[in-house]
């Protein structure tokens, strides 16, 4: 088709593109650099930590599409396959990991709907709230980034489906609320962003999403209420 040449801002960017490795342990999300004259974006400098196949997220907001809000933006995905000496190993799956998260002195917590030990389920929406600690429970002071006090970048484990959730925006300067839509069962790797004096850090955890069977059972009887009979 025809190159894209007008792009909209979202979240404060022309496009950003997300790179993970197959095996989700390596994150960057990077800004590529737009020739206007040829409506080519570049990515500069870029350096691959490790061997194997990457995936590549570019997230942006068309011409056609400008008139929609952020979390409506455009994304497409392909694979990206590293030159190195050796062959790669085969990926080792992340295991589930709700623990307390520290990186450069900061603290952050993982808390969602019902506990720690409550399930997720598919197919419903579940309130995440990261908050953030300088040092001996001090509530940081989360800068904005890109927009937001904080980004949550969600990826499937086996098909690596990606979604970027938006926070929902409160006054509390240490705490950043998402609400997620998990569209399947599966494991899923959280890549949560956040910037203090200038600097941005990442941290991950890694959710298990179960099948709603009260829900399945629901829509069952259902059926079977309106037709008689299964």
């Amino acid at each position: 088709g025809n190159t894209v040449e007008e792009f909209s801002i979202t979240h404060e960017k022309l496009i950003h593109v997300v790179l993970v490795s197959e095996d989700l342990q390596e994150f960057q999300h990077l800004h590529p650099t737009l020739n206007t004259e040829t409506g080519v974006f570049t990515l500069e400098n870029l350096t691959f930590k490790t061997n194997g196949t990457h995936y590549l997220y570019a997230n942006f907001i068309a011409p056609d599409n400008m008139e929609l809000p952020e979390e409506r933006a455009t994304v497409l995905a392909t694979n990206i396959l590293t030159v190195g000496t050796e062959k790669p190993q085969q990926p080792q799956p992340r295991q589930k990991d709700l623990a307390d998260k520290t990186v450069d002195g900061f603290d952050v917590r993982l808390e969602k709907d019902g506990g720690p030990a409550s399930p997720i389920f598919a197919q419903e929406e579940t309130n995440l709230t990261l908050t953030v600690h300088k040092g001996a429970q001090q509530p940081a002071a989360l800068e904005p980034y890109l927009g937001e006090l904080g980004h949550l970048v969600v990826i499937k484990q086996d098909t690596h489906d990606y979604i970027h959730a938006h926070p929902i925006r409160t006054e509390e300067a240490s705490q950043v609320h998402f609400t997620v839509p998990f569209p399947d069962t599966g494991v899923y790797t959280l890549f949560f962003e956040f910037q203090v004096d200038g600097v941005v850090r990442m941290v991950s955890y890694v959710v298990e999403v179960a099948a709603n069977t009260s829900q399945n059972n629901q829509l069952k009887n259902a059926t079977v209420d309106h037709h008689g009979h299964e």
